[in-house]
């Protein structure tokens, strides 16, 4: 079975999700006829909640009742992570709950367990700017109890630099089941990043503003959310916004907060994954310098110089940040060869301002269990390369056949010459019958020292036969909203409904007035757009996007 990163656990319109030994069945009711979405579960109760109780008076407990004493709602007072609450109940007798929330836009019912007297539970999916009512009934043997007032969960405004979304298309019964998360990255350094969850019908059901550049976003086998933070950390966080734990890397120099484990790597960059042992793997750095490090990508011509060159090491950890592999791609490949923007790119040089080659510019991981092997997108060699896990030993490479050394040429999975090639992809992932399924961006459409050809974006999926050494085009879709996306951008395939969720990352060319990123779900058997989520203007893009269903900890 392959490591598929959009966390699925059920095709089922009913959610189970859960904390510890308490379990969620979700089923939410909108407007209009839809596939139900889970926007309310359970995690740990809150130690941050501080502000008053929502109910404005304390009702006084009838004599026999099953409630011990009047329920509570807190909603937090976190600006950054303000669409959380904190329910508690207290009952007679053991007993497990039902809570009906009843919002402007959709109403939802929440079960909430096991049996017991006290419940503390963390609901999660109200919608900004907005006042929700809450029923609690109580289920015991006895019979249900209902509390004879609504408690009330409101909530504040968006911030004023939340990026805007705006819903083109949707068609709930066609998309793949859940939600779906983003990242979308400020324009402006000094604002914040956003973390996003939103339904099929793009209502935003949380969010996490963070004062840094986030890249991939995942959920954990916690239940908790992960992210990469700057170009230094992973940090997971929980519904209320707090972190639960974090791996740091050498370029940590701040305080790395609870939960703190450094890792013996110089960097963590673009991309993790969380293995299936627990394990977590990432991109790290090391520097070398290069004898013969070609000085143009443009004119050949004006030949070689020894540089300071960046290495892509992929690392894998464990969670107490034992280094388990350390994988130098470049030594596995040439560190001679180049493709277009290896010299001149300026993402590690700017950073750390100093003159630095950016040899690869890895930024897509993927684990393919069935083989226990690797692949890592490698932007600036124009590459995907597969290797084996536990020794390093490259499998194959998915590349433009231009400039390869001869020990390397056996490894290439060739394209017919009649066929478009991908060039500097960004997300990268095996499909369910193996498939590569690429976000190609399609920078300059050109090797080193080749003329740039006519720059587009496309999804593309090869089909690829190791035994001939060969690759083909199963599926290639160029319709995005803009014709070319310059940085950025990411791929899922969807395993029920065999649709692919795409994030355009940054659309280049774009007026300060239009959207600036969009989310789209295709399918690719007729090519039909069944969602599309436009965002911006004003942001950098959306760097990947990833369909979920589930908010909280699963059960053990």
């Amino acid at each position: 079975m392959r490591r598929s990163r959009c966390c699925l656990l059920t095709a089922s319109v009913l959610l189970l999700v859960g904390c510890a030994d308490k379990v969620v069945v979700v089923n939410l009711t909108c407007d209009e006829p839809t596939t139900p979405s889970a926007v309310t579960d359970v995690t740990e109760p809150s130690s941050t909640s501080t502000t008053e109780p929502t109910s404005p008076t304390e009702p006084t407990v009838p004599a026999g009742s099953a409630f011990a004493d009047a329920p509570t709602l807190t909603m937090t007072d976190d600006e950054g992570t303000p669409l959380v609450g904190e329910l508690a109940v207290a009952t007679s007798r053991p007993s497990t709950l039902r809570v009906e929330i009843d919002g402007p836009t959709r109403s939802w019912t929440v079960e909430l367990g096991p049996s017991s007297t006290e419940h503390v539970h963390t609901l999660v999916g109200f919608g900004p700017d907005a006042t929700h009512d809450v029923s609690v009934t109580v289920i015991d043997e006895q019979g249900e109890h209902v509390w004879p007032d609504a408690l009330t969960a409101a909530t504040p405004p968006l911030p004023e630099d939340f990026p805007e979304l705006t819903v083109v298309v949707s068609e709930p019964l066609r998309m793949e089941p859940g939600l779906t998360l983003l990242t979308a990255e400020n324009t402006v350094d000094e604002k914040d990043d956003y973390i996003i969850i939103i339904d099929e019908h793009g209502e935003i059901l949380w969010y996490h503003a963070e004062d840094a550049h986030i890249n991939e976003v995942s959920v954990l086998s916690s239940g908790h959310l992960a992210m990469l933070y700057n170009r230094d950390r992973i940090i997971e966080i929980d519904l209320w916004g707090r972190q639960q734990r974090a791996w740091t890397s050498e370029l940590t120099v701040d305080a790395a907060g609870p939960g703190a484990v450094s890792v013996p790597v110089y960097a963590m960059h673009h991309d993790f994954i969380e293995l299936p042992n627990g394990n977590f793997i990432t991109f790290s750095v090391d520097f070398r310098e290069v004898e013969n490090y070609p000085v143009s990508e443009i004119n050949r011509s004006r030949g070689t110089e020894a540089a300071m060159v960046v290495a892509e090491v992929l690392v894998e950890f464990t969670p107490d940040g034992e280094l388990v592999h350390a994988h130098d791609i470049m030594a596995m490949l040439d560190e001679e060869r180049i493709a277009r923007s290896a010299v001149t790119g300026p993402w590690w040089s700017s950073y750390l301002d100093e003159d630095l080659k950016d040899w690869g510019h890895a930024n897509a991981l993927w684990y393919d269990a069935d083989t226990d092997s690797f692949l890592a997108s490698m932007r600036h060699q124009d590459a995907v390369v597969k290797f084996d896990r536990a020794t390093g030993e490259l499998q194959w490479v998915v590349a433009p056949d231009a400039h390869w050394p001869a020990d390397l040429e056996p490894y290439l999975l060739r394209l017919p010459e009649e066929e478009v090639d991908a060039f500097h992809t960004h997300g990268m992932e095996l499909t369910s019958d193996g498939g590569l399924l690429l976000f190609d961006n399609g920078n300059y459409r050109a090797n080193a020292w080749e003329r740039a050809q006519e720059e587009f974006s496309r999804v593309v999926i090869f089909d690829l036969d190791e035994a001939s050494g060969t690759r083909s085009t199963r599926w290639s879709w160029e319709d995005l909203p803009a014709v070319f996306s310059d940085h950025g951008g990411d791929a899922d395939y969807l395993p029920v409904t065999g649709n692919v969720l795409v994030a355009t990352g940054h659309e280049a060319g774009r007026a300060v007035s239009e959207p600036s990123a969009h989310v789209l779900e295709v399918d690719p058997a007729t090519n039909d757009v069944v969602f599309q989520l436009a965002v911006g203007p004003g942001f950098r893009g959306i760097y990947r996007a990833r369909r979920i269903d589930r908010l909280a900890p699963v059960s053990p």
